[in-house]
């Protein structure tokens, strides 16, 4: 699910990446409806993030990978039902994420995200290898 674009030349934008874990309750099938359903209400919540949104996209994992995964330090660690990335047009507008994340949170009247098991990162991209020889 993609909305809005992905600028070009993202090296040295900021990047928000949402890593969200669902309830046992919410069906594959319902993952992404629900996302959108809380996310629409978070937009109207929080003007200010809306304004500055370039684009996002939300993936969701794969039927055939685990919901959990083995993590190095000998524990389980839960794998995220969905992955939202957003692009901001200005580094002010991606300062307003977090506000945006709480309404999302709000927005949640069912129960159906695992918000321990939920996190979000603010990225900064930086290009560490060009190839010239690219074509794509």
């Amino acid at each position: 699910l993609a909305q809005g674009t992905r600028p070009p030349g993202v090296v040295g934008r900021e990047r928000a990446m949402h890593f969200v874990k669902l309830s046992p309750t919410v069906s594959a099938a319902d993952q992404v409806k629900v996302w959108q359903a809380m996310h629409a209400k978070a937009m109207q919540a929080t003007p200010a993030f809306a304004d500055g949104l370039a684009g996002y996209e939300v993936l969701q994992r794969l039927p055939d990978l685990a919901s959990r995964q083995p993590n190095r330090c000998g524990t389980e660690m839960p794998v995220a039902d969905l992955v939202a990335c957003f692009w901001f047009k200005t580094k002010r507008s991606a300062e307003q994420f977090p506000g945006h994340v709480r309404a999302w949170r709000q927005a949640d009247q069912q129960a159906a995200v695992d918000s321990p098991a939920s996190f979000f990162v603010l990225v900064d991209e930086v290009e560490v290898w060009t190839n010239p020889s690219f074509i794509g």
